[in-house]
């Protein structure tokens, strides 16, 4: 069997701390087995960037099946304009907010592999491409269909889709390696959602060559405001 390589070991002289914290969590998650992990975010995380707690989630996933395949395609994100979690953002109206384009590609950034946890296609979407959806360079067209657009990006953004899509794949399969779960099936599915110019054995090869030279990795997850 293959050694987990852990991005949050349990010899972490936080991990006990986390593990406390997010235990009930998971348990609540395991229990209802079959549900979307609903993940409510107010506007001063998002105004903030703050992904830590979605990304310590993800992170100490690691160390059970049963809480990884729970999250797996599985999370969905909705975004609130109060505090009180009480107004949240219509469909067709968050995917256009700024703010919450720059949170969702911030999460992607600090898990490059995020987009295999987030259970909508606007959300895995919009965590990988980021700021193109802003750019001058990017030609968006209304469809006919409601809440609906396409987007034409150049062939220097696709390049950079391709290749975080790409590196995203690599890393959750060394996320996913020891743990018992396959991730086959997920990657092959976004792979194909995105329309990447690759297949999963590329994805597997990276993979391959990454352990034989002994690859290291880790990702930002701790909280980010000091008073965490």
């Amino acid at each position: 069997m293959s050694t987990i390589n852990y991005i949050f070991p349990s010899t972490h002289p936080r991990f006990q701390e986390y593990l406390t914290r997010f235990r009930p969590a998971f348990d609540v998650i395991t229990q209802q087995k079959n549900s979307v992990v609903e993940l409510r975010i107010t506007p001063e995380v998002i105004i903030s960037l703050d992904n830590s707690k979605w990304s310590s989630l993800i992170a100490l996933s690691q160390h059970k099946r049963e809480w990884l395949e729970a999250l797996m395609l599985n999370c969905q994100f909705t975004f609130h304009k109060d505090a009180e979690l009480t107004q949240p953002y219509k469909e067709g109206e968050w995917q256009r907010n700024p703010d919450i384009q720059s949170w969702l590609r911030n999460l992607g950034m600090t898990v490059p592999f995020s987009m295999y946890f987030l259970r909508t296609p606007e959300q895995r979407f919009i965590s990988v491409v980021g700021a193109m959806l802003s750019s001058d360079k990017t030609i968006i067209t209304e469809t006919d269909q409601e809440n609906v657009a396409q987007f034409q990006f150049t062939p220097e953004q696709l390049r950079q889709l391709d290749r975080r899509v790409g590196e995203g794949s690599v890393l959750f399969l060394h996320f996913c390696n020891g743990t018992g779960v396959n991730p086959k099936p997920a990657i092959e599915a976004l792979l194909a959602e995105f329309q990447v110019p690759f297949n999963y054995d590329i994805v597997y090869e990276q993979f391959q060559k990454d352990l034989k030279v002994g690859f290291e990795w880790g990702i930002k997850f701790f909280d980010q405001s000091r008073n965490n």
